[in-house]
């Protein structure tokens, strides 16, 4: 089961986020979809706090997954008018690109065996991958170079893109709203059929859409809201209840 610490879910108590509750803080159903699935207990108990909840959420949607589709597609907009470049793959580029394959025949064989956990880590390695190629690679400081220098560029964010769209793939049994959105934002917005080739979908000349964050940062105020709202006015003086299979909620 969940586990929420040590207290368990009570609606008469106002402890645990319910489903309404969970409408009500703002937060879009995907993040949540996101989180519960990173934290499954498939095989353990597992344990929900609201800080850990932002954490994730920031440093793993907004600064990874977020931060690399952004980050590429603005690049692209802002460089080269938004249509994907012709690219020329030398070696840094195939072994990033090996390593994204290899990825997503793991997260493939993941989905089909039902660990959802595991494959949510493996679309946001996949992402990692990404924003290491770009930081490494640096474009923006090719863009301003020799023609050389400026090929090279769009040959990286070509590959970048491509990349971008091949997450939405990977993200739409996961969390869908934020896949049509990324899809939309590459200018191709209908679902393809999965290919663990990163490369065989956005090709030189496309036109991508308008670049937009994905995802806005949890910040501490609205974590202590929630955390005041939905741990009840009785929990704080309660003595902590024996564990069992049920869900509990966490203070802190």
């Amino acid at each position: 089961p969940l586990l929420l610490c040590v207290f368990f879910f009570s609606k008469s108590r106002n402890t645990g986020v319910f489903g309404d509750s969970a409408k009500e803080t703002g937060i879009e159903a995907d993040v949540w979809r996101f989180y519960l699935l990173y934290m499954r207990p498939e095989s353990q108990d597992t344990t929900f706090s609201w800080d850990d909840f932002a954490l994730k959420v920031n440093s793993e949607l907004l600064a990874n997954l977020g931060n690399f589709i952004n980050r590429a597609l603005s690049f692209l907009s802002n460089n080269f008018g938004g249509v994907v470049p012709e690219m020329h793959l030398n070696d840094t580029d195939l072994e990033l690109l090996t390593g994204i394959q290899e990825d997503s025949i793991e997260w493939d064989h993941q989905m089909d065996s039902v660990h959802q956990k595991d494959a949510v880590r493996t679309v946001l390695a996949m992402s990692r991958r990404g924003n290491q190629y770009m930081q490494s690679q640096q474009p923006w400081v090719l863009i301003k170079g020799s023609d050389e220098d400026k090929k090279r560029a769009g040959t990286i964010i070509g590959v970048a893109t491509n990349i971008s769209y091949h997450l939405a793939i990977v993200l739409h049994p996961i969390m869908p709203e934020i896949s049509a959105r990324i899809r939309a934002q590459c200018g191709a917005e209908a679902l393809p059929a999965f290919s663990a080739c990163p490369m065989s979908y956005l090709k030189p000349g496309h036109k991508i859409g308008t670049p937009r964050p994905l995802f806005t940062k949890m910040e501490n105020a609205k974590i202590q809201e929630w955390k005041a709202k939905f741990g009840g006015s009785a929990v704080a003086n309660a003595e902590p209840q024996k564990k069992v299979k049920g869900v509990a909620i966490c203070l802190n």
